[in-house]
């Protein structure tokens, strides 16, 4: 049976169990689908005999999850940075005033660049790194290895060819853009990881201090002023009082407000891309030492095989 037709039929029945809806094939047998933009596992079965052809074809369809996945995400990040911030304003009316709507309201911090981060890494990146390189790994079977260490963390002991994907990896324009469009918050204010109920157990949501005071307006009213030199009964026809404006200043309410973020610092944000040019500079050094390693014999006997080609057994 062709990988093609493996992949088709095992397609048929993980979309059947996602309802329609996409899906991708995670470590030990576990199958997610994504339904409304999040990912939920709804199968697992044993994997400890996976075959290679199982492998090669749910790294297809794999592939096509992966870069669809971070184009999405990239998008979200793009197009719904007010998912990432919320707001609580409240205003207490004085006495005879009116309520003051543009000093109230209470926006949610709808998801977090941490949430967001983690979903994608389980739900797509996580199966289709590993599915990836265990295709390497078989491919590579019996060839030089390395270890590849970063800041101290063995991450393995990898191959040329191994290196090479992981280099791609490192190099999509996919991934550079997905860090790019990170949401950050602003620096210019003082933030503190959040105690508000609302966010019990999101360790991610951090807040500002709470700004209180007291909203003012002021009204202005017309006063004429009285002349002692006219007899207010008996007013001429062109007479012009003169007039004065008095304003007077009256307390309108008091106020709360409080801003929160589910957003990265740009400290974050530049640490990521910090972490990814040192596992590049690593993967460059790997690859150097793997290459400096010494070939082997062939295991194919070349004249026996082109002396066949030619001249058959005799």
């Amino acid at each position: 049976m062709l990988i093609s037709q493996i992949f088709a039929r095992f397609a048929e029945i993980w979309r059947g169990w996602c309802g329609g809806y996409n899906f991708a094939f995670g470590n030990a047998g576990v199958v997610s689908c994504l339904s409304h933009g999040y990912w939920k596992t709804i199968k697992t079965y044993d994997m400890t005999q996976e075959k290679m052809n199982v492998t090669l074809a749910k790294a297809e369809h794999e592939r096509a999850v992966y870069t669809e996945s971070l184009r999405r995400q990239v998008d979200f990040f793009k197009r719904n940075t007010s998912s990432f911030k919320g707001e609580k304003k409240t205003f207490h009316a004085a006495e005879g005033q009116l309520e003051d709507p543009t000093k109230m309201g209470h926006t949610v911090v709808a998801t977090t660049v941490s949430e967001e981060i983690k979903r994608l890494v389980n739900g797509t990146l996580l199966p289709y790194l590993k599915d990836q390189f265990a295709i390497e790994a078989t491919n590579a079977a019996g060839s030089a290895r390395v270890p590849f260490v970063v800041d101290g963390l063995n991450l393995g002991d990898l191959s040329a060819t191994e290196l090479l994907r992981l280099k791609n990896i490192l190099t999509d324009e996919n991934l550079k853009n997905l860090i790019a469009n990170i949401p950050v918050r602003s620096d210019s204010e003082i933030w503190k990881a959040s105690e508000n109920e609302d966010y019990q157990g999101r360790d991610d949501i951090f807040e500002t201090p709470r700004l209180e005071g007291d909203s003012f307006t002021t009204i202005t009213d017309t006063e004429i002023l009285l002349d002692p030199n006219i007899d207010k009964e008996h007013l001429p026809s062109s007479y012009r009082p003169i007039t004065k404006e008095v304003k007077t200043t009256i307390k309108r309410g008091s106020y709360t407000s409080q801003k929160f973020s589910g957003e990265w610092t740009l400290r974050q944000k530049q640490l990521v891309q910090e972490r990814i040019s040192k596992l590049l500079n690593a993967v460059i050094e790997a690859t150097k030492t793997v290459n400096d390693t010494p070939t082997m014999e062939p295991n194919l006997a070349a004249d026996k095989f082109l002396g066949y080609i030619f001249y058959g057994t005799e």
